[in-house]
């Protein structure tokens, strides 16, 4: 059993170590020389860990949805309405996304079964935001009368555009996710859910 423990220890050590460094400086420019090396193993012992490189990179992917999701659970657990807690899930991912290198989002599409994992966390994310919508609407902060299923769909091309980040060069893109976000939910707020906004984005604004 203690065996099995060690092992296990082990494999959780080295996602979190090659996943922080992927975020860092790309999956491709990391070999796996790389992460033998910050784990201070040898290469052999990483391979009887993990067969190769997409097995790793697939586990790292997952670890970091599981901590995403975890953040986004306790903002929504911790949130007056679901617009407040939208809201702060959306802040939270900018900064990941500015503290994530560009090479990182263009290198998943390499592995087969990454971009496969990568399409539905995706559509998982859209099943999301159209129960989010929905209880917007109950809570008066979304208008009633709008396709959300549209509007959905919209909000997934946006977060990909901001991913790919090849459209705006010259900004930042903490400036043109929070541009993006108040033209997008500025259409779709109610006047009470206008007020969370502004609010939001005033105390935002000035950190």
């Amino acid at each position: 059993m203690r065996g099995k423990d060690k092992r296990s220890e082990l494999r959780a050590r080295i996602v979190k170590v090659a996943s922080d460094l992927y975020l860092r400086q790309g999956i491709k420019r990391v070999t796996m020389d790389d992460v033998a090396h910050a784990l201070r193993i040898s290469k052999r012992t990483l391979y009887e860990v993990f067969r190769e490189k997409e097995e790793l990179v697939i586990d790292c992917v997952k670890l970091q949805r599981q901590e995403f999701q975890k953040q986004v659970d306790e903002f929504h657990s911790q949130g007056s309405n679901v617009l407040e807690s939208t809201l702060k899930t959306i802040h939270f991912a900018m900064r990941q996304y500015t503290e994530t290198s560009k090479l990182f989002f263009d290198d998943v599409n390499i592995y087969p079964q990454v971009k496969e994992l990568m399409l539905k966390d995706r559509e998982n994310k859209r099943e999301a935001s159209l129960a989010y919508f929905k209880l917007g609407v109950e809570q008066g902060l979304f208008l009633p009368d709008l396709d959300y299923d549209i509007i959905a769909t919209l909000n997934d091309y946006q977060t990909r555009m901001l991913m790919e980040n090849t459209s705006f060069k010259g900004h930042s893109i903490t400036l043109v996710a929070e541009t993006i976000l108040l033209t997008f939910l500025r259409g779709i707020v109610t006047d009470k859910g206008r007020q969370i906004l502004d609010n939001f984005y005033q105390e935002h604004h000035q950190q």
